[in-house]
């Protein structure tokens, strides 16, 4: 995936931001979240992970995976928690996991921001038909 498909991808998250949630969270912390994802997507047993439905449901949760060599080494994920934050957990290249928590807009700010700025220089860098 280029940086094209990641402004694509920052996009797409900004309108699925609020439907970034499933019941079946409700309890749990962040990092046990990451695991659910990693085992339900990854790990666990195949019938799992190759069942179409199932993977779709949690596919839409992907933030910064494969979305390109600029994002290569890192897995993650992102939820909108139902009191009104945005979860972010990422698997970084040494394989720490980091957990943090920032307001929607923020994010939605700095998303279209990054969007916005490739467009730019996208438009900045085309050479002259």
């Amino acid at each position: 995936m280029r940086l094209d498909q990641s402004a694509v991808c920052f996009e797409e998250l900004v309108e699925e931001l609020p439907s970034l949630w499933l019941k079946e969270f409700a309890g749990l912390t962040d990092e046990e979240i990451f695991q659910r994802f990693d085992h339900l997507l990854y790990t666990g047993p195949l019938d799992m992970i190759f069942d179409p439905e199932r993977a779709e449901q949690f596919w839409r949760f992907n933030f910064l995976t494969n979305w390109g060599e600029h994002t290569d080494g890192f897995k993650g994920y992102l939820i909108y928690h139902p009191e009104g934050e945005v979860g972010m957990m990422i698997r970084l290249p040494d394989d720490s996991l980091v957990c943090r928590r920032i307001d929607p807009d923020l994010f939605v700010h700095v998303a279209k921001g990054f969007v916005d700025w490739f467009r730019q220089e996208s438009a900045r860098l085309r050479p002259e038909d």
